[in-house]
């Protein structure tokens, strides 16, 4: 137990407790002898509350039973924050550290408390601040691999300046989170690139081959509806080349450097189709993937949706892509929340859709929703004039230099000319 004569100044004994590091303080007066015994911790937290330094630690006595809980609870807030904080009087005298400042800074409490700060602390600044008055803000410090920043201000109390407090805050932990953004960052471009590449259109109007008078016009059509919103019936027969159309109109649009997503409505299942269409929430259905899916009409938004064989999608499926083009909002599987989509819709078929409306296998209202601007493609037996471009076209993609050029015999292309071509372009 530490004994301290009842004029000791209250520094010299708070000084006294941390060298020795006891927890019990007897004061002795000096007229009688009689002792009155304090905890070492009451005479730290008054002494971290701003009791005068220089007084006599006999002057606690009166202020200890009375003060002491309202300071302990003052002092673990200070002790539970994850900034550091530390407390100087008016002479400069450290009064307090908080065990954050302990690690941000590497100053030890029972090195620095009682102590002129100057002494404890070279090179420390708080000192100028209680002289002006003035915060000073953003210091730069380190301590070992330790970076932190300092903000200190002055205690101002009825007009005067009774102190200064500096706060510690460790930029280590920022800047390392910075460079895990920016790893997230780095990764989070390269897969936005791999989606880009996986929903770009791949053809423009240049790579479509034709010089008929009927196939020149059908691509001029295209070209000038490629420049509004307007949704696109693409129709004629397989093989005629709808989804090159396609690609076409979205890469002269406004939209061509927005996704670009194909669904091929007959190669899904329904019960498949809906969920890769609309997305779902997490726990929509067994098997669902934690966190949900975003659905291909949301990863279209403000691009391009292009629904291959329009035809064969279920007519529960055709209500639902109705609410989308009416609302321009979509509902995930298992979601309360609608999202709203910005997505130009180019619809393609071969199907006879006027007969599947009177058979009630395609919707009315989806269909005129879908039509409002119909392009049809002919088929190749008439437009007989692009069979050899297409054929010279197609012999010059398989060219290699071993071979040379290539060419078709005048016989060969006579029976490229008299073909029915039932498989069209693609045949």
């Amino acid at each position: 137990m530490l004994i301290a004569p009842e004029l000791q100044t209250i520094n010299e004994t708070v000084r006294a407790i941390l060298q020795r590091n006891d927890r019990d303080v007897r004061i002795v007066a000096e007229s009688d002898y009689t002792e009155t015994t304090l905890s070492g911790d009451s005479i730290l937290e008054l002494f971290a509350a701003g009791v005068p330094a220089n007084e006599p630690v006999r002057s606690l006595l009166a202020e200890a039973p009375v003060t002491n809980p309202y300071i302990h609870w003052l002092i673990s807030i200070f002790d539970s924050l994850h900034d550091g904080v530390l407390i100087a009087d008016q002479n400069t005298i450290i009064r307090y550290i908080n065990k954050s400042f302990e690690r941000i800074s590497g100053a030890v409490f029972s090195e620095v408390v009682g102590r002129y700060l100057l002494d404890a602390r070279p090179g420390a600044r708080l000192g100028e601040v209680i002289k002006s008055g003035k915060p000073m803000l953003g210091i730069r410090r380190k301590f070992g691999n330790i970076e932190y920043l300092t903000d200190m201000h002055p205690l101002i109390i009825n007009g005067e300046c009774m102190g200064g407090v500096t706060i510690a805050r460790d930029i280590t932990e920022v800047q390392q989170l910075q460079t895990k953004l920016s790893k997230y960052h780095v990764r989070y471009n390269e897969l936005l690139r791999q989606f880009n590449s996986a929903n770009v259109s791949l053809y423009a109007f240049a790579d479509i081959v034709g010089d008929s008078a009927r196939f020149k016009a059908t691509k001029h059509l295209a070209e000038k509806l490629a420049k509004s919103s307007l949704p696109i019936l693409l129709r004629g027969e397989s093989g005629t080349g709808k989804e090159l159309f396609a690609h076409a109109i979205h890469r002269a649009s406004d939209r061509c450097n927005e996704p670009f997503v194909v669904v091929n409505c007959a190669a899904i299942p329904d019960t498949l189709l809906e969920s890769e269409l609309f997305g779902y929430a997490e726990g929509a259905f067994s098997g669902a993937k934690k966190g949900g899916k975003a659905g291909l009409i949301s990863i279209a938004n403000r691009g391009t949706l292009f629904l291959d064989e329009i035809g064969d999608l279920g007519v529960e499926l055709q209500a639902k892509l109705l609410r989308v083009l009416q609302k321009s909002e979509v509902q995930p599987l298992g979601d309360l929340q609608k999202i709203s989509v910005d997505v130009r819709v180019i619809a393609a078929t071969n199907a006879k859709l006027e007969q599947m409306i009177s058979q009630g296998k395609f919707r009315e209202d989806l269909f005129y929703r879908l039509n409002v601007s119909q392009i049809h493609i002919p088929p190749l037996r008439e437009r007989k004039e692009d069979i050899i471009p297409l054929a010279n076209f197609f012999l010059a993609k398989i060219t290699h230099p071993i071979w040379g050029n290539l060419e078709l015999d005048e016989k060969t292309l006579m029976i490229l000319a008299r073909h029915f071509w039932p498989g069209n372009v693609r045949e």
